[in-house]
């Protein structure tokens, strides 16, 4: 028999799950405070104890839960890119047909529209000032609604393609025109 276990007896330690022990039991005496006392600095040292587990397990969780995404992603855009290229193939064949349904998830291929990307919002802004104050809004930021409105992209046969304003002919610093196309997404994956 351990002092621990002998002064529990002597005491009367309520077991953990006795409540009715629990709720009548009393701190009156000197020895009952200070048995409650360590009793209380073990069981905060349990919890920190189990707490400090549970954050080297949520680590190790964690670090398998990201590698086993990231090798599943790789898979997955594998498989969407051979799905892809599969509609692609189908539309050559059949320009009208954009979805296709398989029991697992539907292809759709869509027209996107070309998109203004500032590659520079500093130079494209200061050009914005020069060329006029419609292109430019009061918090001094790109208004970028009206560039896509009135900017034009250069003739280049590539995806992205330099921005011109068609007044002058310059081309715009920090601005380019990515040309839109046909998009491919996968919708209602079964699972």
């Amino acid at each position: 028999m351990t002092a621990d276990d002998f002064i529990e007896g002597v005491l009367g330690d309520p077991a953990e799950d006795d409540d009715e022990a629990r709720g009548a039991w009393r701190v009156d005496s000197l020895e009952r405070a200070e048995w409650a006392a360590a009793r209380y600095a073990k069981r905060a040292a349990e919890v920190n104890e189990v707490v400090a587990a549970r954050t080297a397990w949520l680590d190790r969780i964690e670090a398998w839960a990201d590698a086993e995404v990231t090798r599943i992603e790789r898979d997955l855009n594998w498989l969407e890119a051979k799905l892809t290229e599969w509609h692609r193939r189908i539309l050559a064949d059949e320009p009208r047909r954009k979805t296709v349904r398989l029991p697992s998830v539907t292809l759709t291929a869509y027209r996107s529209p070309d998109r203004l990307i500032v590659r520079d919002e500093d130079a494209a802004l200061e050009w914005a000032k020069r060329a006029g104050e419609v292109y430019v809004r009061t918090t001094e930021a790109l208004n970028r609604q009206t560039l896509r409105k009135v900017l034009r992209a250069a003739p280049v046969d590539d995806v992205f393609a330099p921005a011109v304003d068609p007044a002058t002919g310059e081309l715009v610093p920090g601005l380019e025109w990515e040309r839109g196309g046909v998009r491919h997404c996968i919708k209602d994956v079964q699972t």
